[in-house]
């Protein structure tokens, strides 16, 4: 999925660093940030998942996620985006771990009775 992610943010790059008026260092760095916050945060958003159930959690994960995306298109300043970039790789982590353990337990479940 990080494959993925990272080849968006590339096609992105092409038109966005012109339109902002970006320098590609700047765009770079916010990407960098996204992922940064994405890995960090992972870990304690599975457990946090596990203690509060997916229904609220994965709930919270995309409420909180599409506030900060929002905000994030309505940003310009380049100190704003970068910080915006962070709080959305923590917002978003935890979600595709999680989608990605549920569907292998209902597989093993399924092959194993």
């Amino acid at each position: 999925m990080n494959f993925l992610d990272r080849v968006n943010v590339g096609f992105a790059a092409l038109a966005m660093n012109e339109d902002l008026g970006f320098m590609p260092s700047i765009f770079g760095a916010g990407a960098g940030i996204f992922f940064v916050g994405y890995t960090l945060f992972e870990i304690p958003s599975n457990l946090a998942l596990q203690r509060f159930g997916a229904r609220i959690w994965i709930a919270r994960i995309m409420i909180r996620w599409g506030l900060i995306a929002r905000r994030h298109g309505l940003r310009q300043p380049r100190e704003e985006l970068l910080c915006d970039a962070l709080s959305l790789g923590r917002r978003g982590s935890g979600l595709l771990s999680r989608h990605h353990h549920d569907f292998t337990q209902k597989r093993s479940v399924a092959y194993a009775g």
